[in-house]
């Protein structure tokens, strides 16, 4: 049984053992199974000039019914395609093609019609339904020449499939997309229209070396996440993502596993992405390192959310993002290793039930979770967490907090100054939460331009003795008190 790894991190990342828990999750997944031979090639009917290029499985006797194995009919257009050097798949509209595992290449455009290709029940652990995993591309032709999937369901049937909640079948992937690991040659794909749903696994897993270009994604009860990149230098760009569903949801989660030519690195732009809460839906992770880049744009992370400056930068805009008390005990969080994490115009709202047993936790808006950097000069050039005209609000609860934990806006969770400044500009705290700010596990707080506190307590520190370095607080703006406010600063604790 493979741990989650944001169980692990969730307990590591306070006591600074983030480092070692990353490899050791990286560790413990083998992300591609043993690559079988490769099939060898025969004589594709039709594969000629008077053909053309487009193919589909009907041609090899699929019947698409949901019920007949349509696996050799599918993979055996998808070689015609190969064997033309490039070509079209056609699915037929309303077809059900029920099918185990099918390698595709450079060069395939897949047209879905609006058809499903639907997963066999029982089927075995590490089997991907759609793969590149023993294609990957190795020229600088098959580089140039795009993967196209386009306008059909991948299907995982995933109440047929037997145990999974504790990662029993965690590389099933429906949709597995890769380039080369060790070398020059990318995949290049594009996908737009496409569902993925009912997988026990992922929907859509990015590992290595991928340039992506997704619209319109659509994913439903995907237990690993709708979207999912774990391997090293990819380029992904994504418009338009909704994550659903009531049995696991199906959020979006970048984990930066896998080295891939010796780096950590991604680059992603994710705009107008939506994930819905639901009652086994896991928080959305972002993670970004060694240089690489992550912007997000219009997104709603209505399920919790982890961001993770891993020395790579991490910019927030317009987005939407709900604290939650996950199945995992996780909160929300930034942890904050390297360069700059900023949010611009964001909506946070701090989620959690204020009645009945007391918590471990503050339930927050967002805890920043300052952690020593792995460039030892950013000591004497801290970096930031900037928060830039943002809003805090606690999430509708019934109920009083009679023994209930605190609800915040921002918890700073640091240690010392010289984790790094988190920067509040120009932010709005409403009615409803406890604390606007609580630095009572120390850290370095700047306050720029005019901020509204209309929470019961606007800053809340620990104790201060004479020479104490566990908080800085400085003050280069106004802070206005809403009707609501009944003290400004709390010390102690």
């Amino acid at each position: 049984m493979h741990p989650s790894r944001r169980r692990l991190l969730g307990s590591a990342a306070l006591t600074g053992g983030f480092a070692a828990v990353l490899a050791a999750a990286g560790s413990s997944r083998a992300e591609t199974p043993a690559a079988p031979t490769d099939p060898v090639d025969r004589p594709v009917p039709g594969a000629d000039a008077a053909h053309g290029t487009t193919w589909s499985p009907e041609e090899f006797g699929a019947v698409g019914d949901g019920r007949t194995d349509d696996t050799g009919a599918l993979q055996a257009a998808v070689d015609a395609v190969r064997d033309a050097g490039s070509g079209t798949v056609e699915l037929r509209e309303g077809a059900v093609y029920l099918v185990s595992s099918v390698d595709i290449q450079h060069g395939l455009t897949l047209e879905g019609h609006g058809a499903r290709i639907l997963r066999p029940p029982h089927h075995p652990q590490g089997v991907r339904t759609l793969t590149t995993q023993h294609r990957p591309a190795r020229t600088a032709e098959q580089h140039a020449s795009a993967i196209v999937l386009r306008d059909l369901t991948v299907d995982g049937a995933i109440h047929e499939q037997g145990a999974f909640r504790d990662y029993e079948q965690e590389q099933s992937s429906l949709i597995f997309l890769n380039g080369q690991r060790d070398g020059p040659y990318r995949q290049v794909v594009r996908i737009s229209g496409v569902t993925v749903q009912n997988s026990v696994s992922d929907g859509i897993h990015l590992w290595t070396a991928t340039d992506a270009t997704i619209t319109d994604l659509r994913g439903v009860d995907c237990f690993r996440g709708g979207l999912t990149i774990t391997g090293g230098d990819n380029r992904v760009r994504v418009d338009g993502y909704r994550g659903s569903g009531e049995f696991t949801g199906a959020h979006i989660d970048i984990e930066l596993d896998t080295l891939s030519n010796g780096r950590f690195h991604g680059d992603f732009e994710i705009r107008d992405a939506i994930v819905e809460d639901g009652p086994h839906t896991r928080p959305t992770d972002i993670e970004c390192g060694d240089g690489g880049r992550a912007v997000l744009e219009n997104c709603a992370f209505r399920s919790g959310f982890t961001m993770m400056g891993l020395n790579g930068t991490i910019r927030v805009t317009d987005c939407e993002l709900h604290g939650k008390d996950g199945d995992e005990g996780l909160v929300p969080r930034v942890v904050h290793r390297g360069d700059d994490v900023v949010f611009t115009r964001c909506d946070f709202r701090a989620h959690g039930t204020r009645v009945g047993t007391p918590r471990s936790e503050i339930l927050a808006g967002v805890r920043i979770q300052q952690t020593y950097s792995f460039d030892a000069a950013a000591l004497f050039n801290p970096r930031k967490v900037v928060f830039d005209r943002c809003t805090f609000s606690p999430a509708p609860a019934e109920g009083t907090n009679d023994g209930g934990e605190p609800v915040v806006g921002v918890w700073v969770a640091g240690s010392r100054p010289s984790d790094g400044q988190v920067v509040v500009r120009g932010c709005s705290f409403g009615q409803g939460l406890d604390h606007a700010v609580d630095l009572t596990l120390g850290g370095h707080l700047v306050l720029e331009g005019t901020n509204r506190i209309d929470s019961r307590i606007g800053f809340r520190v620990g104790s201060l003795p004479p020479g104490d370095s566990r908080h800085r607080i400085e003050e280069n703006g106004s802070l206005t008190p809403g009707e609501h406010t009944v003290e400004m600063w709390q010390r102690g604790g």
